[in-house]
């Protein structure tokens, strides 16, 4: 009866993180339940094994899809802000952001839809409520290998609560914080890279939006483009690079500072994704940004619209999975 109740008890325990552990836990349990507890145990242990043969199956299979050769990218409905969930084809992760704290839950359901447990690469674009406030409740809740923010020496910070309870969350975890800037190859694996583009190194800019991280991601002939809150003076300071994407998560959530024609005509997607909320105070998009992405043929995808949109690449081209 001990040994049931340590399986038990482990099963518990497994569960929060390793499926199949938890399932052989519970099987062990229920199979060493002395017969004379119910005359109905034999029917009790075969459901039970089924139940397992089951889940096992259906875990293997998962895992053997997601190894398919599929780049899959998340753009997490998260009301006014912004969360984008990478899933590479190696089964490594990058989550960019986490929108606001109110959010926190739809951003750990996804990763948890996902069967992700663990974040390889979690990346904060900037240190602002809609895109940080929510990672306290994502590093408590999973295990993240790396934490990665911008490059912001040049900028004078006043007091900033979100930051300040995400650098808490960080050292009780026992992360530490990579800073990136231009040049640096954040992640990399087979046939793909994360590649910072902006900041620069000791970069001057009066709004701290231009701070932010803007990510390159390639995978085979195609890629994706994260512009976190950049406005024109961040995009025009990167106009010699290869800009050229596929997909281009239109920044700052569609505002009229962001995403100039001359950024948009280098990065020339075919499909553009803004992250925003339902009937935003500031309302967002603006119709100027939406008139340009519109001129230059791109598709427009809106989180306000759509919800979470999901898009794949094979390496050659990229689909949006409807």
């Amino acid at each position: 009866m001990l040994l049931t109740i340590g399986l038990a008890a482990a099963g518990i325990y497994f569960s929060a993180s390793n499926t199949v552990a938890a399932l052989i836990c519970f099987f062990a349990a229920v199979w060493l339940l002395p017969l004379k507890l119910t005359r109905y145990i034999l029917t009790v242990k075969s459901i039970a094994a089924i139940l397992l043969f089951l889940l096992i199956a259906k875990e293997q299979i998962y895992h053997q899809s997601s190894d398919n050769g599929l780049m899959t990218v998340t753009f997490i409905d998260v009301g006014q802000g912004d969360s984008t969930l990478i899933q590479f084809p190696d089964g490594k992760t990058m989550l960019i952001d986490a929108g606001t704290a109110d959010y926190s839950a739809s951003v750990a359901n996804t990763l948890k839809d996902n069967h992700i447990h663990t974040i390889d690469y979690l990346v904060g674009t900037h240190p602002h409520a809609d895109h940080i406030g929510g990672m306290p409740a994502i590093i408590s809740a999973f295990t993240v290998k790396t934490y990665i923010q911008p490059e912001m020496s040049g900028f004078i910070q006043e007091n900033n609560y979100f930051a300040d309870r995400l650098t808490a969350a960080l050292k009780q975890a026992g992360i530490q914080a990579f800073t990136a800037s231009y040049g640096d190859q954040i992640a990399s694996g087979d046939g793909w890279t994360a590649e910072v583009l902006s900041p620069r190194k000791n970069a001057v800019f009066e709004d701290l939006n231009d701070y932010s991280l803007i990510i390159k991601v390639t995978y085979g002939k195609t890629a994706f483009m994260f512009t976190g809150d950049a406005g024109y003076n961040a995009e025009l300071e990167i106009m010699d690079e290869d800009l050229s994407c596929d997909v281009l998560k239109v920044g700052h959530h569609g505002s009229f500072g962001s995403t100039c024609t001359a950024f948009l005509a280098q990065t020339d997607p075919s499909i553009g994704v803004i992250s925003v909320g339902k009937n935003n105070e500031n309302n967002l998009p603006n119709d100027y940004v939406l008139q340009r992405l519109t001129e230059e043929g791109i598709r427009i995808l809106r989180t306000d619209e759509s919800g979470t949109i999901v898009i794949q690449s094979d390496g050659n081209e990229v689909k949006v999975i409807e």
